[in-house]
């Protein structure tokens, strides 16, 4: 099904027809890379689209929008060539590729990381220097945690204009909030600002069970898994009391150890016809 949207001569399109998108066949690259953890992918598609993508990276490292219809959005924003080679170098980045063009290319998302006011545009770039472990990711996730907005019990970042994928309005908050949070993560940096972030995507849930769009969702569902992994910063344990209607229910102890196991507790036994109300009770040092 994913390949009948392979162009001919190379890359992916929307709908799979000629010319091919830069971005969409990045994701298509972050993505066959992914299912091929855990199914099998041929090499071939794989190495071809990577190919495919190194093959449109400009002279100077960058990745320029093709310009037919499809990208008109794009061409809107003020730095549609900084933001197409951040997402491209992400993508391959992600992928674990370690060639010497990509090198090229994370030199500019470091360099527009520095400079860009857009924190879409910046969790992008810290991601691609994450995942490229370039010693300027860290001074990227400074200035990404500058731009969060922090509510009550949530934190988030708003995105100032369109995405690489042609997202607007709360559609593209979601996918720049998942981006720092999948950013700050997969760095183990500020888990209790990633913690507040998860919760807001949390609560971002649109009434079907996704988030607006596909990559938004798909975004979103990137920094939730990653998000349950052990948590690195817990210090010497952390107990959870699950508290029914005032009554406790279970106490969980939670090391460094143990961090990673999911419980499943049953409070059949404690819950009534009609309202019930649920609580956690957090002690200890850690998210």
């Amino acid at each position: 099904r994913l390949l009948s949207f392979e162009v001919k001569g190379g890359g992916f399109e929307w709908f799979g027809h000629d010319p091919a998108d830069e971005v969409l066949t990045a994701y298509g690259l972050m993505e066959f890379c992914d299912m091929a953890r855990v199914a099998e992918v041929d090499p071939a598609v794989i190495q071809r689209t990577r190919d495919w993508v190194y093959g449109r990276q400009g002279d100077d490292g960058r990745w320029r929008v093709s310009g037919h219809d499809v990208h008109s959005a794009m061409d809107q924003n003020r730095d549609p060539a900084e933001r197409t080679t951040a997402y491209v170098a992400w993508a391959l980045a992600e992928a674990g590729d370690a060639d010497s063009r990509l090198a090229k290319a994370l030199g500019i998302a470091a360099a527009t990381a520095a400079k860009t006011d857009d924190p879409y545009t910046l969790a992008l770039c810290t991601n691609a220097l994450v995942a490229g472990r370039r010693p300027e990711a860290n001074a990227a996730l400074d200035r990404l945690l500058s731009l969060k907005q922090d509510a009550d019990k949530t934190t988030c970042w708003k995105a100032k204009g369109e995405s690489a994928v042609y997202s607007y309005g709360e559609a593209a908050d979601v996918e720049t909030t998942a981006l720092a949070t999948y950013a700050l993560l997969k760095a183990q940096r500020e888990s209790a600002v990633a913690s507040k972030a998860l919760a807001w995507l949390a609560q971002k849930k649109d009434p079907r069970g996704t988030w607006y769009s596909t990559q938004a969702t798909v975004l979103a569902m990137r920094a939730l898994l990653v998000g349950t992994g052990p948590a690195s910063d817990i210090k010497d344990k952390v107990v959870a009391a699950i508290m029914v209607n005032g009554k406790p229910a279970k106490e969980l102890t939670i090391t460094q150890e143990n961090a990673d196991v999911f419980h499943l507790v049953s409070l059949r036994d404690l819950v009534k016809p009609g309202e019930n109300q649920i609580a956690l009770e957090i002690a200890g040092q850690g998210n």
